[in-house]
């Protein structure tokens, strides 16, 4: 009988190759290691050399892409379990066996080996697995999957039929390989749902599941209409994939569903740093998958808008086009081998997948393009609105065209025509006020050059007219050639008004000195009279405005609200209730700070007109602004109410956004956080179909904060990420509150490196707003994060960082936990004692920062501090091995302690006692502290102390008060 191999029989040459091998980690080196490890084995020659030399190299390609050349160490391998005789023995055999199942994929999965000899592959390892007494399963398995390439259902059927009637052995996949492998096999989605439960439920596990089964599971969900599980299958699974180059399936499949889902923008971030992992694989079957995913993503991608304008140096429809092409040859390849359609069909499946135009997930970004020229996220329209008619752009809803009167006909009448137009819309308060101006400022020039108007044609008037509302729409230095123009204008054409009115706002735009700014209220005065003596209220009502705005300007704030005053006066004679109802609002808004009870009353009025009225853009601004200041005196469910009943008249105009912001952020004061995600959500939709970026990252900003609050800290990370990136560039008073939240979310995943470069953000955009506070907590919030990643060096700096900025601004409890933090590194790092005595004097240095800040430092407050001063102390002289110190460190406390302290304290004293083997000392304080403990209803606490004790008396050999001891006050304790 031949003696049994053994590496160790192996050549020294040999061996030392395979024993370098095996201290190699899995990849391409230990795959060039070994295979001069089996050139050398040839070299030398011998059955020992060669045998494990080929089990190991088999073993490493497992882990690389696959080569053709694994074949003939597979063929190699099956010859020898047929001529090694008692050279094997079963563990060896059982190895061989296992590698022989992966041949079958080797060679099922490449689309160049022919059918034959596919085919007599599975039949030739099935003969092995016969001769050696092993059931069938992984081979029917394999049967099954290839009936299913050649088209044949029946056989398929039948294969998995009696895949299913085989036990299960020794050489049989995992429990949760075979589930995976069961559903794929199955027609039915519920049926293969089923077959995954204990995969995705976490029962079966193993180095490939659950991510393979959640990817299958995100489309399988997907086919019965259940989005929610869809979704939660891929939040579990992707974490799992996105970063295993071997898992190019499951990416794809997450891809897929991606885009199933209409969640383009994340399906085509996923999958272009992933094209790369194409070149990770040989398996023409996952790469089929893939290229047919990919074509798909990227053409829904560069079809939105969505897709980057180069991969690789390569146009990104290049990059579809490959993709696709790739796809349909190794379809056309297998399925020319197989004989059937059957690939070709589910590439064509793929390609023809519904990818929906509203996402089911909120959308991280959105297509570079905006979909309207205008814009769509204006600010509100508020008393710092410099346009005449206080509104901002949006679709008219009388179906202007602002451009169609000045380029048809000739330029005399478009020029008349423009300027009736724009009185009308003045007087509506109609939305396209703004484009009928910018429309005049485009063609304005070419118009006067072209109408060649006589000297006193009376179209000169309403150029006038167009020129002195036009100076609003543009840039400051342009107003005065244009004001001076509309002045030369209304002299031509006859009308006082307007040459008076563009008059004083030249008189209002040189008022840069004491005497020109009273020589043009001298002014103001004047044509007020004239124009009152004329019955002209709604041009007096516009004077006093355009008085009130500049002296805004100047910061004279009385001027600016007397005028205002004058304005709406003029404006209640002049019969135009949308303009009352605007100036009313404007002058509430002015007054907020001042006289909150007149502001309110006129934001009130402006409401009931505007509401009366029916014109949703000022419905909004008006309950917008009553909002604000009903929020303004702390009644925050009052203005909730308010912002959610003019929710529906405000839906679907330029209004809705302010609305939802504001309705938002009085939901963050109250805490809100339903009614908080739901706006947060709508605000997403609304940037998503105006395609509005800045409005997007706002409505991030909101629904991540509902997130946080929620316990959904994945989807709130995503967001405010998104968030962040966006406010970085076009909202940096937002850095602070988004990189705050995000900070939290990321502490909750577990990410503390993350957090800290979050909350590091955060302290530095507060800091650079001169909101100081904000930014010591923030930086203490890092300081803790940088801790939790064992960045000690890092974590001092913030917490200094801290105290510098919280110290001279009185951020008390700030500033107390970064001294306690630096206390506790000094303790650490030593000396130990030099740290001890500067964390014992925070209480003192605490209460004198407190009266030095002139802010009440309640007794309470100063002995809670001092109480977790004295335990932190404890704490960190039992890290140093000093148990008895730290139970006399609190032994001094306990003579001051009733309650709940005392009996916190009496445990944490015990525990120390019991570690520095004072277990007598220990009995009754422990036994004290359980029955105090139990009586306050501190459970945690009772059952952390009761496993301690009992600990301490087990090992001290007492097991049965141990055990009474746990029986008594331990988790299973009935109380």
């Amino acid at each position: 009988m031949a003696p049994m191999t053994m590496p160790q029989d192996c050549d020294p040459e040999v061996l030392g190759l395979l024993v370098e091998a095996s201290e190699l980690p899995d990849g391409r080196a230990k795959v060039d290691l070994l295979e001069r490890a089996l050139a050398e084995a040839q070299r030398l020659g011998g059955f020992d050399n060669e045998f494990w030399a080929r089990t190991q190299l088999v073993s490493a390609l497992f882990h690389v892409p696959r080569e053709r050349a694994t074949l003939t160490h597979y063929a190699w391998l099956r010859q020898a379990l047929a001529t090694a005789g008692d050279r094997l023995d079963s563990d060896d055999r059982i190895d061989v066996l296992w590698k022989l199942k992966w041949a079958i994929s080797h060679v099922v999965a490449t689309a160049s080996i022919d059918l034959a000899t596919v085919q007599a592959t599975i039949d030739d390892v099935e003969s092995a697995f016969r001769d050696h007494g092993y059931a069938l399963r992984p081979i029917y398995d394999e049967r099954a999957f290839l009936a299913n390439e050649l088209g044949d259902p029946t056989a398929a059927a039948a294969a998995l039929a009696a895949f299913r009637r085989e036990p299960r052995d020794r050489l049989s996949n995992c429990h949760a390989c075979e589930r995976s492998s069961e559903a794929s096999l199955v027609t039915d989605p519920a049926e293969a749902l089923d077959l995954l439960a204990p995969v995705l439920s976490g029962e079966l596990t193993c180095a490939d599941e659950p991510a393979y089964s959640l990817a299958h599971a995100v489309h399988l969900y997907l086919d019965i209409g259940d989005h929610e599980a869809a979704v939660d299958a891929y939040r579990r699974g992707w974490p799992l994939i996105k970063d295993e180059p071997k898992l190019v399936r499951p990416a794809a499949r997450i891809c897929h569903s991606l885009a199933r889902l209409g969640s383009v923008d994340r399906a085509v971030d996923a999958l272009v740093p992933r094209l790369e992992w194409l070149k990770a694989t040989d398996d023409d079957y996952h790469r089929e998958h893939f290229a047919a995913v990919a074509a798909l993503v990227l053409d829904a991608a560069i079809e939105r808008g969505l897709a980057p304008e180069t991969i690789g140096a390569r146009p990104a429809s290049a990059v579809r086009e490959e993709m696709r092409s790739l796809a349909f040859t190794l379809a056309a390849a297998f399925d020319a081998r197989n004989g059937s359609r059957v690939h070709t069909g589910k590439v064509e499946a793929i390609l023809a997948t519904a990818v929906p135009d509203v996402p089911y997930l909120p959308p991280l970004r959105l297509p570079d393009e905006p979909a309207q020229a205008e814009g769509a996220f204006p600010d509100s329209p508020t008393v710092q609105s410099d346009r005449e008619s206080g509104l901002v752009p949006g679709a008219s809803p009388l179906g202007v065209d602002a451009g169609s009167t000045l380029g048809s006909g000739s330029p005399r009448s478009a020029i008349a025509d423009h300027a009736a137009q724009l009185r009308d819309r003045l007087d509506v308060l109609d939305s396209a006020v703004d484009e009928l101006i910018t429309a005049w400022l485009t063609h304005r020039d070419r118009l006067l050059a072209e109408a060649a108007l006589a000297p006193d044609d009376p179209v000169w008037a309403d150029i006038a007219f167009l020129d002195r509302v036009s100076v609003f729409a543009d840039d400051a230095a342009i107003a005065r050639p244009i004001l001076e123009h509309a002045v030369l204008a209304a002299q031509r054409g006859g009308d006082p008004v307007q040459r008076r009115r563009a008059e004083i706002e030249l008189l209002l735009l040189d008022a840069d000195s004491d005497e020109a700014w009273d020589s043009a209220c001298t002014d103001a005065e004047r044509t007020s009279a004239w124009l009152e003596a004329e019955h002209r209220w709604a041009d007096v009502a516009d004077v006093w405005r355009s008085v009130g705005r500049a002296a805004r300007e100047r910061a004279d704030h009385d001027a600016a609200v007397a005028a205002w005053e004058r304005g709406l006066t003029a404006q209640r004679q002049a019969g135009t209730p949308l303009r009352l109802a605007l100036m009313a609002t404007e002058l509430a808004q002015l007054v907020a700070g001042s006289d909150p009870d007149r502001a309110e009353a006129l934001a009130a009025e402006a409401a009931e007109i505007a509401t009366a009225a029916g014109h949703p853009l000022l419905v909004a601004m008006t309950v917008e602004t009553r909002a604000r200041l009903i929020a303004a005196h702390g009644d925050l469910q009052r203005a909730r109410g308010v912002l959610v009943q003019a929710l529906p008249r405000a839906s679907g105009t330029a209004g809705e956004v302010s609305v939802r912001l504001l309705l938002a952020d009085v939901c963050i004061e109250l805490g809100d956080v339903d009614e908080l995600a739901c706006q947060g959500a709508a605000l997403i939709e609304v940037a998503r179909s105006r395609r509005e970026p800045v409005l997007l990252a706002l409505g991030q900003r909101h629904l991540g904060l509902a997130y946080v609050e929620t316990g959904r800290l994945a989807e709130a990370a995503e967001l405010l990420e998104a968030a962040l990136a966006r406010a970085r560039t076009d909202l940096p008073g937002m850095v602070g509150p988004i990189g705050w939240g995000l900070g939290n979310a990321l502490k909750g995943t577990g990410e503390p490196g993350a957090a800290r470069t979050a909350y590091a953000t955060a302290a530095t955009s507060f800091e650079a707003a001169g909101r100081t506070e904000e930014a010591a907590y923030s930086q203490v919030r890092a300081g803790d994060c940088a801790w939790d990643a064992e960045d000690p060096v890092a974590a001092r700096a913030h917490f200094e960082g801290a105290v510098r900025l919280g110290e001279p601004v009185g951020a008390v409890e700030a500033v107390v936990s970064a001294w306690r933090s630096l206390a506790v590194l000094r303790a650490l790092d030593g000396p130990l004692d030099d740290g001890l005595a500067e964390l014992d004097a925070i209480t003192e240095r605490a209460a004198e920062l407190a009266r030095r800040h002139e802010q009440p430092a309640p007794g309470e407050w100063l002995q809670n501090l001092a109480l977790g001063i004295a335990r932190q102390g404890a704490r960190i002289l039992l890290r140093h091995d000093r148990p008895d110190d730290a139970a006399a460190r609190l032994g001094a406390l306990e003579p001051r302690l009733v309650g709940e302290a005392l009996a916190v304290v009496q445990a944490e004293r015990g525990s120390y006692l019991a570690a520095a083997g004072r277990l007598d000392e220990a009995a009754p304080v422990l036994e004290t502290a359980l029955s105090q403990l139990d009586s306050e209803q501190l459970i945690g606490l009772r059952i952390d102390c009761a496993g301690r004790y009992a600990e301490a008396l087990d090992h001290a050999g007492r097991v049965d008060e141990a055990e009474a001891i746990w029986a008594r006050y331990g988790s299973d304790a009935a109380h």
